[in-house]
C-alpha cells in the first residue's frame, strides 16, 4: 500500500520554516527540525499545534527529498565497489 502525500509547501518554504540552507543534509535538516520542534511544541509555553504541524512537514519533506537525492550518488558508489571487487578477485 502506498500513500500520497501533498505537500503544503514548497522545498523553499521547508527550508525557511527550518531555517537551513539549500545544501544542508539530512544531519544538518534533522538538527534543525528538533530544535523548531522544541521551539513551536504545543506543551511548552509559546508552543503553537499549528507551528508544530508545520514544522513537521517541513522536515518530512526535506528529508524525503535528500534521500531521494542522494539515492543515485549511492547506487554509483555501489556500482564502482562492485566493479573494484570484481577486478580484484580476477
Amino acid at each position: 500500500m502506498t500513500t500520497t502525500l501533498n505537500w503544503s509547501l514548497s522545498p523553499n518554504e521547508a527550508r525557511a520554516v527550518l531555517r537551513v540552507s539549500p545544501v544542508a543534509g539530512p544531519r544538518e535538516i534533522r538538527r534543525a527540525f528538533v530544535a523548531a520542534a522544541k521551539r513551536a511544541h504545543p506543551d511548552r509555553p509559546g508552543g503553537d499545534a499549528a507551528r508544530f504541524r508545520l514544522v513537521a512537514e517541513a522536515y518530512q519533506l526535506l528529508m524525503k527529498l535528500s534521500l531521494v537525492a542522494a539515492a543515485p550518488v549511492e547506487s554509483a558508489a555501489r556500482q564502482h565497489l562492485r566493479r573494484f571487487a570484481a577486478a580484484w578477485a580476477a
